[in-house]
């Protein structure tokens, strides 16, 4: 009887832990027109990472997520990588043994790498149509400039490339023109 029971509870666990997967397998996105964000990459020399594949996404359920790979140019594998965007968004990428991207090789995305995030759910990227744009607001004129950069790579061999004083300059200037302009009265608009 015992048995039975162990079958059951069993069988009954693995349903509903598959019921669970199927519930967090996707978060839906529609990619953001550029007239509407402009997302652009900042000019880093020396840089040992590329971003390709950028894209600015909104979530049918509501915020908006920066999208990109990252590809190591450099010469030396990499350990971690940091990035921050002018939103306030900030990532760092990193196993914790191993490599995260050795030269040429991408870097691994989280929500494809276990090593680097367990529960992440996987992007679905579906088709901006009217009436999403119409939802989530996606009309002109522009809304937002947002500036990718990367901040902090470490090297397997314990070296690094840091930009993060570029990054908080970015940042203070940032905060320096929303402060003047939310100082300055709102402009009237002419019929």
């Amino acid at each position: 009887m015992k048995f039975f029971a162990y079958v059951a509870v069993t069988v009954v666990c693995t349903l509903n832990s598959f019921a669970q997967d199927d519930k967090t397998k996707f978060v839906e996105f529609v990619e953001v027109p550029r007239d509407i964000v402009l997302q652009v990459v900042a000019f880093q020399p020396n840089c040992p990472i590329r971003f390709e594949n950028v894209r600015y996404l909104s979530l049918l359920s509501g915020g908006t997520s920066n999208s990109y790979e990252l590809r190591n140019v450099g010469s030396k594998p990499i350990r971690s990588v940091t990035v921050a965007s002018s939103t306030g968004a900030i990532n760092t990428f990193v196993r914790e043994t191993g490599v995260v991207a050795l030269p040429g090789e991408l870097v691994a995305k989280a929500s494809n790498d276990p090593t680097l995030c367990k529960n992440c759910p996987k992007e679905k990227i579906i088709a901006l149509t009217d009436e999403l744009r119409e939802k989530l607001r996606l009309t002109p004129p522009m809304s937002a400039l947002v500036t990718l950069m990367v901040v902090e790579v470490e090297f397997t061999d314990g070296t690094k490339f840091s930009d993060k004083t570029t990054y908080e300059a970015m940042v203070k200037y940032l905060d320096g023109l929303d402060d003047a302009q939310h100082a300055r009265p709102a402009k009237r608009r002419s019929n």
